[in-house]
Parts: structure tokens; sequence; C-alpha cells
């Protein structure tokens, strides 16, 4: 099950977002073993004024592996960590990823389907 939360605070210079996602999950492979997966993703923008916006998100997945039998073999980590800013709409090196899109992004990751 989905479970998250979203904030946003009005600062002097523009507004902060920060968003929390977390999520478990299990894939069952074609040999009768198993995974369960579990998520959590922090995402937050904070305007800084003069058009600039500086934007992180961590993302972690874990995820334990089960045999066909049930006995647990092991759990791999995942990490991932990106911190950017972006100056009158563009991020440097990658010009198509204003606020906008990166905003839309943010939010879409907390849908729950």
């Amino acid at each position: 099950m989905f479970q998250g939360s979203f904030q946003s605070v009005e600062t002097a210079q523009g507004f902060h977002i920060h968003v929390t996602s977390t999520g478990p999950g299990r894939i069952d492979w074609s040999d009768g073993s198993y995974t369960f997966i579990d998520s959590v993703d922090h995402s937050s923008g904070h305007d800084v004024g003069q058009g600039t916006s500086v934007f992180a998100e961590t993302h972690t997945d874990g995820a334990d592996f089960y045999s066909a039998a049930g006995v647990f073999e092991f759990r791999r980590t995942f990490h991932e960590v990106e911190h950017f800013t972006a100056s009158n709409g563009v991020v440097p090196g990658r010009p198509e990823q204003g606020p906008l899109p990166l905003l839309r992004r943010l939010l879409t990751r907390t849908r729950c389907d």
C-alpha cells in the first residue's frame, strides 16, 4: 500500500515543497522464488530567489530475496541521490528540465493507483 506525505510552505522567496513517498511490493519469479521490496523517496524543491530553484531527491530500494521454499537468501539495497539547481527555469546541461516538469515529476510520484 502506498504511503506518503506532501508539504508546501510559502517563504519570502517563493515556495518550499517536500514530498515523501513509501511503498512495499512483491515480485514473484518464474522459478517460484520471490522478492519483497520496499521503497522510500524524499524529494524537495526550494525557491532561493532571483529565478533560482534548488532541487534534491533521494531514493532507496530494499529487496529481500527468498527461495521457492520460503528460505531467506539475501538482501540488496540501492541508493540514489540527485541534487541540482535551475536558473530562470533551466537546469544547466538539461535544458528540457525546468521547474515545472520537475514539479510535475515530484507530484506524479505521490499518486497511488
